[in-house]
């Protein structure tokens, strides 16, 4: 009998590193910054260009296939021209999308309006059962991003949430303490 429980164990183990080894093959940079210490989420540090996600709205995703990318390291899916203000576009850097800058001019001095810095989230935080969004400005630029399941995982997760005036991301898998992903929500 202590056979069949030894052989059982070492097929599970076999099963476990197989599917850790797939997904680390699928995603590999995604895994690595999924847990910090003790285990808690961390931030991916992954560029715009190379993260699977279209940043910029214009329903074309990373290099090669966004034409705002110059290559997969690139921060900045965003295009001058093609009629959104997104992305490290500014007034200053991109007038055509994002207006030209405010400006006042006296007999001593011009100034330039600038946004602040701000920060929504539709979900109230780091909430994993509710897709939310958050929105606003980032630089004088505004973006939007929504709660989403990571392509070809039915586990894990990005959460988008608000930290102070600036928006910040995690990675979470889902099986953790839920079911699945589905629709940018735990469930």
């Amino acid at each position: 009998m202590e056979k069949k429980n030894f052989l059982f164990v070492l097929a599970i183990l076999v099963v476990v590193t197989i599917a850790i080894s797939s997904l680390i093959t699928a995603y590999p940079s995604d895994l690595i910054y999924t847990l910090g210490k003790g285990g808690k989420p961390t931030e991916k540090p992954t560029k715009e260009c190379n993260d699977g996600i279209d940043n910029d709205g214009d329903n074309q995703i990373d290099w090669p296939n966004d034409t705002g990318c110059g290559n997969k390291n690139d921060n900045d899916e965003s295009d001058c021209g093609d009629g959104v203000c997104e992305g490290e576009e500014t007034q200053e850097n991109c007038p055509e999308d994002c207006g030209a800058p405010t400006t006042t001019t006296t007999t001593t001095s011009t100034t330039t309006t600038s946004i602040p810095d701000s920060c929504t989230d539709t979900d109230g935080g780091i909430v994993l059962t509710i897709q939310g969004t958050v929105s606003g400005y980032s630089g004088g630029s505004p973006y939007s991003y929504t709660d989403l399941c990571i392509e070809n995982s039915t586990t894990l997760i990005r959460e988008y949430y608000c930290w102070n005036d600036e928006f910040k991301s995690l990675w979470d898998d889902c099986s953790l303490n839920y079911t699945a992903c589905s629709n940018g929500a735990c469930v």
